[in-house]
């Protein structure tokens, strides 16, 4: 099965007739028009609260009402996965990419919660639960350096991806400094 390219269509077909390959292949499509469905309407949403956040600028997430879109976010969202559909990339290195991905996320979060007190004072304040800014920032300084560690250590084998990453982390952090200053103040 490792080397299979269609692992759970083998996998079933062991243990099951024939004529259910129809069906295995038609849940696959589906569950594939779900996966793309979802991340059409949730990446949208993430680009507007961010952009709400003053993260990112505004603009990327600027809201269609006639169509009832964002059509500049879907529009970078399609390209990106177009683009990355195009490479053809083995799953290996797509696993280490999703990886590298999502501890880049977490390393821009970690990032972003050291604003937190600045940005939402009265919130802070009124939080349920006490948040102190002398286990806050420490915590936020460990969790972004293991996941640059992590990432640079799944990236390790692939360096031009780890290169991109990196440059990702550093737009999205010169955009979020860029649209969190004043005009005329850069």
């Amino acid at each position: 099965m490792k080397i299979s390219k269609v692992a759970v269509l083998d996998t079933a077909l062991r243990y099951l007739p024939k004529w259910t390959s129809h069906y295995i292949n038609l849940a696959a499509l589906a569950a594939a028009i779900t996966s793309v469905n979802a991340v059409f309407l949730a990446a949208p949403r993430e680009l507007l609260a961010l952009s709400e956040e003053k993260m990112i600028p505004h603009r990327l997430a600027q809201y269609n009402p006639k169509r009832q879109s964002f059509p500049l976010a879907m529009a970078v969202i399609s390209l990106a996965g177009c683009g990355m559909t195009f490479l053809n990339l083995n799953p290996d290195l797509w696993g280490m990419f999703c990886v590298a991905g999502l501890m880049g996320a977490n390393f821009i979060l970690s990032i972003g919660t050291l604003r937190l007190f600045k940005l939402f004072p009265e919130q802070v304040s009124s939080a349920p639960f006490a948040i102190k800014k002398w286990w806050v920032y420490p915590s936020c300084a460990l969790s972004a350096l293991f996941a640059l560690a992590f990432t640079a250590m799944a990236m390790f084998f692939c360096k031009p991806l780890l290169i991109v990453i990196l440059a990702l982390i550093a737009a999205a952090l010169f955009l979020s400094r860029k649209s969190s200053t004043t005009p005329g103040k850069l």
